[in-house]
């Protein structure tokens, strides 16, 4: 037998940390536990990467001694800030080999690095000066060693160094609850840890789980699972593990909320890059797009416009002029309206596919929309109803909100007079400016014309861009938390969205939510592009909108519509004032 094999130096030998080891009856029953344990099979891994002499650090060298390949994206490691004080979270789905990789990853890139770990992980020599060390076993030693690893964490990090940890403190295992392999509760610690140092956080996901049998014996009892971690630390030979990284979170927008809030969207930022490693599907849609017509004469619309009664301008600013118009004072207007429409909504992944979004509902419906006059163009356009006069004269079917969501009678007469609101745009090369606030200052204008109208409410769109995922999440944290279940029972959705079961996850992250931009900042991970929540969707979320319900709107691209209702007396008197000009509005 190799020397090597019984040096002092090896950690994972039983026989050198137990008194009256030369002794056979001792020695023999402690040679069959690291067998059955499986540590015998460690000290092998650690005679290899101890006797490799690659210059390497050693947690890299037990990865190679391992035959265990990471898998990174270099973009991804490019977020692990080379500077500073930083602190990196993940999931603990092994209980070992994934405290390695991450050790290997950081020293690469910071040799300051330490991580936060179970303190038996410092016997390794090689590796102790890697460790802050805590005690998980609740032992009466446990909370002077978790002190002085707090001590240590808060010094480092002040110093500038970047600190790894694992917050759910154990590893991953069957949850009942969850149907699957997940970490347990996250410690609220790392939440204070990370209020007091102000330190920006990095979410990293580690791919996959232990074996079925690692689970089942976790079933029985914990300490059962814990026994089986050697075997699982040597199942990691010749394997890929697949390491995915998120973006950095900067501490200004964590420490807004509560230890406990906090530590859910920490865990959140994490499990969605378990989402963002799911291949991209999308629902089928119309398979062709007529082409868009030919633009109305700018002649043409400009002498509409100037037949105009003076009370429908509703207000100017600068080149920009604000109008309201029916479709017989301004046909021509209504058509490049529509025409701009399709364009706008195709950019984003939706529209009808028709050569001009027009309907029959464009021909008694409101038209706000916005002139630029230096360009003499419309810049961008509304679609309001009013309710009460739409349904007197054609009924609930005369609703366009009648064709996605069966309206109920007295949904209306809850919330009536009312306004529904819908078909927004704003064009392409208006999308950086302040066209969108310009559009609602002319709701407001229209506001004060007729007072009486006191709700709002109409459909916001979520594109068949984003990936399933992302929708799920915006689906979720809305009927979680700006859910109206009152009014919610007078409305039925004709075409609702499932549930599918590969979205469990993504509507439980998305539940987890505690606000709108922490939902914005996870979709934000999951999207190719980057792009957040729906402008439109914050927007009506900042008036206090509730929603009421979710249809697929097949003909539209296969959007998701919620339908959202504002009543402007409950909005924020310092929202209200910046669209109506007015503080509040009486009741």
């Amino acid at each position: 037998m190799n020397t090597m094999m019984n040096s002092p130096r090896n950690p994972f030998q039983l026989l050198h940390s137990v008194p009256g080891r030369t002794n056979p009856l001792v020695a023999a029953p402690l040679k069959v536990a690291e067998n059955l344990l499986g540590l015998s099979e460690l000290q092998e891994i650690y005679h290899r990467a101890s006797n490799l002499q690659s210059g390497n650090h050693f947690f890299q060298d037990v990865l190679s001694s391992m035959n265990v390949e990471l898998v990174v994206r270099d973009y991804e490691l490019s977020r692990i800030p080379k500077k500073g004080a930083a602190i990196i979270i993940a999931n603990h789905p092994f209980g070992g080999i994934e405290g390695v990789a991450l050790g290997a990853l950081l020293h690469s890139i910071r040799p300051d690095m330490k991580i936060m770990a179970n303190y038996l992980l410092a016997k390794i020599p090689e590796l102790a000066d890697s460790f802050i060390t805590v005690d998980p076993f609740g032992k009466d030693t446990s909370p002077q060693r978790n002190l002085k690893g707090l001590k240590e964490t808060l010094m480092h990090l002040k110093s500038g160094g970047i600190l790894a940890v694992f917050p759910a403190g154990e590893v991953s295992s069957f949850s009942f609850a969850h149907g699957e392999v997940t970490d347990n509760k996250w410690s609220d610690s790392i939440a204070r840890i990370i209020r007091h140092t102000q330190c920006p956080v990095v979410p990293v996901f580690f791919s996959g789980h232990n074996r079925l049998r690692f689970q089942m014996a976790g079933l029985v009892h914990p300490l059962l699972r814990t026994a089986l971690l050697p075997h699982e630390f040597v199942n990691s030979n010749n394997t890929k593990l697949q390491v995915t990284i998120g973006n950095i979170l900067q501490p200004s927008k964590l420490v807004r909320n509560d230890d406990t809030a906090m530590i859910g969207f920490l865990r959140s930022s994490v499990y969605v890059l378990k989402e963002k490693q799911k291949k991209e599907k999308k629902i089928d849609t119309i398979p062709t797009n007529q082409p868009i017509d030919k633009g109305e004469s700018m002649e043409s619309m400009i002498k509409e416009i100037e037949q105009l009664p003076f009370k429908q301008k509703l207000f100017v600013s600068g080149d920009f002029f604000v109008f309201y118009v029916q479709e017989e004072q301004a046909p021509g207007i209504v058509r490049e309206i529509g025409r701009l429409r399709e364009i706008t909504f195709r950019g984003a992944g939706e529209g009808t596919g028709k050569a001009r979004d027009v309907d029959k509902y464009d021909k008694y419906y409101t038209h706000i929309f916005i002139w630029n006059a230096a360009q003499q163009e419309i810049a961008g356009a509304y679609r309001i109803g009013r309710t009460d006069v739409i349904v007197e004269k054609y009924g609930r079917k005369g609703l366009y909100i009648h064709s996605l969501f069966k309206i109920r009678k007295k949904f209306l007469r809850r919330i009536s007079p009312s306004l529904e609101l819908g078909r927004s745009f704003v064009r392409i090369e208006y999308q950086r400016s302040a066209v969108l606030l310009l559009l609602w200052k002319g709701i407001g204008q229209y506001l004060h014309l007729y007072p009486e109208y006191k709700v709002l409410f109409g459909a916001v769109s979520i594109s068949n861009e984003y990936r399933p995922q992302s929708r799920k999440m915006m689906i979720s944290f809305l009927e979680h938390h700006v859910y109206d279940d009152g009014l919610a029972k007078y409305v039925k959705p004709r075409n609702p969205e499932r549930n599918m079961f590969d979205e469990q996850l993504a509507y439980r992250l998305g539940a987890s939510c505690s606000s709108i931009e922490q939902v914005s900042s996870l979709v934000s991970e999951l999207e190719p592009d980057g792009k957040g929540v729906p402008t439109l969707l914050k927007h009506y979320l900042k008036l206090g909108g509730k929603l009421l319900g979710f249809n697929r709107d097949e003909v539209f691209s296969n959007v998701v519509d919620g339908l959202i209702l504002v009543d402007i007396t409950k909005t924020n008197p310092h929202i209200l004032k910046k669209i109506t000009g007015k503080e509040e509005v009486s009741v």
